[in-house]
């Protein structure tokens, strides 16, 4: 539908000094989803402790907080289907006004003991809105990588 719904995509990389079991314990939704402080809300359609085995799609109703003017604010809520993967996790967001996020963090193992964790987004959205789309994801991935990262060197430290 270009020109109206334009695709946009971004990879965050980082080199973490920790093994990939290390960063891959992290990657759960308890600690991606809840501990983002712009996100205020993180609702389970299941149970987290009931949901099915490994690879099988668990599906999350999450709110978000959006700065308007000043100290006003205001929230959006969007469904993300969240799925394990052996190197990761794979991450469909289908939010307002046709917006899609489709989302692939992976952990791969690289030289001298370390591991790059890459996050990479792919951004549909109505073209009015992709400004605001991406650099709200942006500043949100960046929030998880921070997370990701600090978590995991903590475990490795223990």
């Amino acid at each position: 539908m270009w020109p109206f719904f334009l695709t946009r995509e971004v990879t965050i990389t980082k080199r973490l000094a920790t093994s990939k079991e290390e960063v891959l314990a992290v990657l759960r939704p308890d600690t991606v989803l809840r501990t983002n402080p712009i996100l205020t809300s993180v609702v389970p359609d299941v149970a987290d402790d009931a949901a099915g085995p490994a690879g099988e799609a668990r599906w999350y109703t999450i709110v978000e907080k959006v700065p308007l003017v000043g100290r006003l604010d205001t929230s959006t809520s969007f469904r993300c289907q969240w799925t394990d993967v052996a190197d990761g996790v794979d991450m469909e967001v289908f939010a307002g006004a046709g917006t899609r996020l489709t989302t692939r963090l992976r952990v791969t193992p690289v030289d001298g003991g370390e591991v790059e964790y890459s996050d990479h987004v792919t951004f549909q959205g109505l073209f009015l809105l992709m400004p605001f789309i991406v650099s709200r994801a942006e500043r949100s991935h960046g929030i998880l990588r921070d997370i990701v990262a600090e978590k995991s060197m903590k475990s490795s430290d223990t």
